[in-house]
Formats: structure tokens, sequence, C-alpha cells
């Protein structure tokens, strides 16, 4: 009798455990594997009254990162007086990533204006204007998925 018990308590507390274990598994599953993308559409503009357009640089998507963790910037071409690059991007929700434009332009005088937007699913999120001749401006926004 002391042996069966003996035996019906080793196999309720090897159940118990085992329980325990699967429990643990279902309950500390990374869930994010089940978190859905989100598309957004960014552009980036530039423009020049009375000027051109020198050089610039901005973030392309899918963004790429140095070792340092800094964004890798691509180049905006030199002259026109224009400028614009539309990227569609798709992340998991809930990441954080950064929208950056930086324009340099040559103004023909004091009067000359560069103004610079980035904008996030049509929506305006971001303008900065420079005046003057040597025309230099930048802007910087993160934006979450």
């Amino acid at each position: 009798m002391k042996n069966n018990f003996l035996k019906s308590a080793s196999i309720a507390a090897k159940s118990a455990l085992f329980a325990g274990v699967l429990l643990m598994g279902v309950t500390s599953c990374d869930r994010s594997d089940d978190t859905p993308e989100v598309n957004h559409k960014i552009t980036y503009k530039a423009e020049v009254t009375g000027g051109t357009i020198t050089n610039g640089k901005y973030a392309a998507f899918p963004l790429e990162r140095k070792s340092d963790g800094t964004p890798v910037l691509s180049d905006i071409p030199a002259g026109g007086d224009k400028w614009s690059n539309e990227q569609s991007t798709s992340l998991r929700q809930g990441t954080k990533n950064p929208a950056i434009l930086l324009v340099n332009a040559t103004g023909a005088n004091a009067s000359s204006k560069l103004k610079i937007q980035i904008y996030v699913d049509g929506q305006l999120k971001s303008e900065k204007v420079a005046t003057g001749q040597n025309l230099s401006a930048d802007t910087q926004i993160e934006f979450v998925y």
C-alpha cells in the first residue's frame, strides 16, 4: 500500500511538473510574429525660389544603418529648383523609424528661399524654410508604424 501511494504521488508530481512546463512554454511565447506589418508612404520635397539645389541627403527605405547605429543617407542630385522623392515602407506595427532630409542650395540674392518638407501618408509632418544666398535646411521626424 505504501508502494502504491508513492507511485501515485510520483505520477501526480510528474504530471504537475509537465503541466507547469507546458503552461510556461505557452505563456512565454514571443507574440511578435503575430504583430501585423504597417505600410507608410514617405514623401520628401525641396523647392528653391530664386536659386538652385546644390546637394542634399535623405533617409531611403528600407532604412539601413551603419555599425554605429546611424542611418545611411542617400544623395540628392545637384541642379534644378525642385526635387521630390516618394517611398513606400513596411515594418511591424510599433516600430519607430526616422525620416531625415538635409538640403543645401545657392540663392541668387538675399530674398531667395529654400523650403523642405516631409510628408507621411500625405500629411505634412515637418517643414523648414531658409532664406538668403547660402541656403541650408534640415529636418527629421520619427514616425511609428
